[in-house]
């Protein structure tokens, strides 16, 4: 069985780590951005076949497709979706792509979802606030991620000063949500219909990128975790949803509010390679491959993973259990390059290699 994934970032890479490691099937590689095919992840980018070749060999050599980003190119997925087994759907990554139609899903279905309204030009940009009050978000309803594409406006005065991008033609205005915290609900739907979930943790941001997600006990009430998996189910149902699947959610003072959802593994997932007997990339594959997918055991009551954001620190710090993923990307702001992950079997011992990985 070849696995073809869209796109060779770290996701990709994990993807290929996790099939060699569990030995469930190979995993191919096209790059659409450079139209590059290459045989494996140990293949640099540099050597593999560019050009229109490249993409007839993907499609040749793929049993199954599947992509590693949203913001994946509709046309060429719809092509490769004609031609070959290709999860998750075309049609949930036509609508996780887009802010306004994830948003409407997620109303839609009955989830919670901080109130919002479709801006395309400053009357609807005015009448949102009006609607709203300050402060409140503007974000673009495509290619946003990591904090990009989001303007926040906290008085009036902020109206005038805003620029629409021409090249945008719809954006959404969003309330200003207060939250405890951040959450997300990870699941892995296989082919037969069966769904699995992860542990949920809290996951800390720094300048709108996840810097930590943590993973300890009685973080997360059973009755929120009930919610949160309510919550992903139905959307996993009502697109007939296969593969890895998340759910960003924000844990108020009245419950849970749906933030965004990620048709793909996910970043604040990356603890499962270490802290689970299946890791989300594992169970990612095997669902696309039509594998039965596997309800994960949390191997670690103490789990912590913290993205290496920007460039590598000159030193890194010495910790017992800690386990160092290279992306092996060149150094820029802003830029996940690596992250780690460490493991604890107590409390006290958790605490402590939380103070040193501060320092």
């Amino acid at each position: 069985m070849k696995v073809g994934v869209l796109g060779k970032g770290q996701l990709g890479r994990m993807m290929a780590f996790a099939a060699k490691n569990a030995n469930l099937c190979e995993v191919i590689f096209y790059e659409p951005s450079e139209q590059r095919y290459t045989p494996n992840y140990e293949t640099p980018s540099e050597k593999g076949i560019t050009g229109e070749k490249a993409l007839s060999l993907f499609i040749e050599e793929s049993d199954v497709v599947t992509f590693e980003t949203e913001n994946t190119d509709n046309a060429l997925a719809y092509s490769l979706s004609a031609q070959k087994p290709f999860s998750p759907s075309v049609t949930i990554l036509e609508i996780a792509s887009h802010r306004l139609k994830e948003k409407n899903l997620f109303r839609s279905l009955g989830i919670p979802v901080p109130e919002f309204f479709e801006v395309i030009d400053t009357k609807s940009l005015k009448d949102a606030a009006k609607s709203l009050g300050f402060p409140f978000v503007l974000k673009t309803s495509t290619m946003g991620y990591d904090g990009k594409g989001q303007t926040v406006f906290k008085t009036e005065n902020d109206l005038d000063k805003f620029s629409f991008d021409n090249d945008r033609i719809e954006y959404i205005a969003e309330a200003w949500v207060k939250y405890e915290f951040e959450t997300s609900i990870i699941a892995a739907a296989g082919q037969d219909g069966t769904i699995v979930f992860y542990p949920m943790g809290k996951n800390i941001h720094r300048e709108g990128i996840l810097f930590q997600s943590r993973i300890e006990p009685n973080l997360i009430s059973d009755a929120l975790q009930k919610q949160a998996k309510d919550y992903a189910k139905k959307i996993i149902q009502e697109v007939n949803y296969i593969g890895v699947f998340a759910l960003e959610l924000f844990v108020t003072a009245d419950g849970l509010l749906a933030n965004e959802c990620a048709p793909r593994v996910h970043n604040s997932g990356h603890w499962t390679i270490e802290g689970c007997d299946c890791s989300q990339f594992e169970n990612h594959l095997r669902a696309v491959s039509g594998l039965n997918v596997v309800e994960p055991k949390l191997l670690h009551p103490y789990v912590v993973m913290q993205n290496i954001i920007g460039s590598f620190p000159e030193k890194l710090p010495e910790i017992d259990n800690i386990n160092v993923h290279d992306y092996d990307k060149s150094p820029r702001p802003g830029r996940k390059i690596g992250h780690l992950t460490l493991v604890s079997s107590s409390s006290a011992d958790y605490n402590r290699k939380l103070g040193l990985l501060d320092k």
